[in-house]
């Protein structure tokens, strides 16, 4: 590709769908035009980036969506929303003359390598190991998951491995769960639908049409106690979760967090007990003492990420 041929890139979750057109220019990657869509909104994936491409008055000759779920061949079913994203059938309808799909964590493992340390939020300190893989982890509509070794990503589907609820309190929760959906996996509770269900469980209560972000919104007011205890226990299984994503990959270079809810409730996850449960794996604790826990403050990591695996490795540029 010439060096200053721009891209269409896009994050694809199961709420929103996100695009930008991105460029490198002497070695720097720099996002444009960016905009995001609500994915109930849009039948399919070539319908609402065909709507971006008019309103960006662009016509790139490159692309690269990022999306939630495992990318298997060339025809992907999204985990959380119905859309089917057909590699062929994008390339076509957008006029491209390349054209490549990628997970969604593997694109914001990839923008993660071009950010600073302005770009994070310590949540743990510890000094890590960088010979040893990176976890990057968060809950958003699932719980996405990758690990980066060196130049290596490898997307996961941790997510949907089951919880193992710690105390009477979280016992509870997941048998009511198990009531409905029989398997509650860490993406059924780490998630935005995750948290409204442990406030559910908490309070009793249905609460319909209720997101994610209000239980954090009522939360953070301190007017409303299921959502302060929904959060409180939140964040402390979310802990457990990393934690044990660690043992079983061998972290030691560390942790960082992401995803669209973790940002919301920034305070609130440090007042948590996220760390203590972090760190409480019986026998194995002074493993995770020195492992550091970092939370992504910078938008749009993953757009960067899908154009960064496009031209390869570059620097980040404004955006």
């Amino acid at each position: 590709m010439a060096v200053n041929d721009e891209i269409i890139v896009a994050d694809l979750g199961g709420t929103h769908a996100r695009f930008a057109l991105g460029r490198r220019e002497k070695g720097t990657i720099t996002l444009s035009k960016i905009r995001q869509f609500k994915v109930r909104d849009y039948s399919s994936v070539d319908e609402v980036a065909a709507e971006f491409l008019r309103g960006a008055d662009a016509k790139p000759a490159i692309g690269c969506f990022a999306m939630a779920g495992p990318v298997l061949d060339e025809t992907v079913k999204f985990t959380n929303s119905p859309w089917v994203l057909g590699s062929a059938e994008i390339k076509r309808a957008l006029g491209l003359a390349s054209f490549k799909v990628v997970n969604d964590f593997e694109a914001l493992a990839s923008g993660v390598r071009l950010l600073t340390d302005d770009d994070f939020e310590i949540i743990k300190s510890g000094h890590g190991d960088p010979e040893k893989p990176t976890l990057i982890i968060g809950p958003g509509t699932g719980l996405g998951q990758a690990i980066s070794v060196k130049r290596k990503i490898i997307a996961t589907e941790g997510g949907h491995v089951l919880f193992a609820p710690i105390g009477a309190a979280q016992k509870a929760v997941i048998e009511k769960l198990e009531m409905r959906f029989h398997r509650v996996s860490v993406e059924r509770l780490l998630s935005g639908n995750g948290l409204v269900e442990i406030y559910c469980a908490l309070s009793g209560v249905d609460i319909g049409l209720w997101s994610g972000e209000a239980v954090t919104a009522a939360a953070r007011s301190g007017g409303d106690q299921f959502a302060v205890e929904a959060v409180s226990m939140f964040c402390e299984m979310l802990g457990q979760a990393v934690g044990d994503a660690v043992l079983a990959t061998g972290a030691l270079g560390g942790v960082i967090l992401a995803g669209g809810i973790l940002p919301q409730m920034r305070e609130l996850l440090n007042e948590s007990a996220f760390v203590e449960r972090f760190n409480d794996k019986a026998e194995m604790s002074k493993y995770m003492s020195s492992i550091p826990v970092r939370l992504i403050i910078r938008d749009n990591v993953a757009l960067l990420g899908a154009a960064d695996m496009v031209v390869g490795h570059a620097r980040l540029g404004a955006s």
